[in-house]
């Protein structure tokens, strides 16, 4: 990924050239970094490229090899996972209090039906 002042100064063209060529970018080539700076993913700078022209300046870059990308899907397969625990263990605490939930509204219609059995006793003595 890179920021639109990286891309003005690989393409050799102003921050303002470029803020408006990455504008006009399909949302799917685009992303935001940590800091919530527009970012264009490698698919999106490819396409820049291919659009301006200048393909020749991405032979310096180089694409991220098998491996890493291998290492990327693993770490992107552990968080899936730990985030599928996680949602297991939400929707165990939600029927868990569910539960609870019903079982104080069982309660309170009990109480009010002994209440009202007590206050029509009191009418009839």
């Amino acid at each position: 990924m890179l920021t639109v002042k990286e891309l003005a100064e690989l393409f050799g063209i102003s921050r303002q050239a470029m803020r408006k060529h990455a504008d006009n970018l399909e949302p799917t080539y685009l992303a935001k970094n940590s800091q919530g700076y527009k970012t264009v993913l490698w698919s999106g700078v490819l396409h820049l490229a291919d659009k301006l022209g200048r393909a020749e300046l991405l032979e310096a870059f180089e694409l991220p090899d098998a491996a890493s990308s291998d290492s990327i899907e693993t770490k992107l397969f552990a968080q899936l996972q730990q985030k599928d625990a996680q949602i297991e263990q939400l929707q165990s605490l939600l029927a868990q209090q569910q539960k609870l939930l019903d079982q104080q509204q069982q309660l309170t219609l009990q109480v009010n039906k002994q209440i009202l059995l007590l206050t029509s006793q009191e009418h009839f003595s």
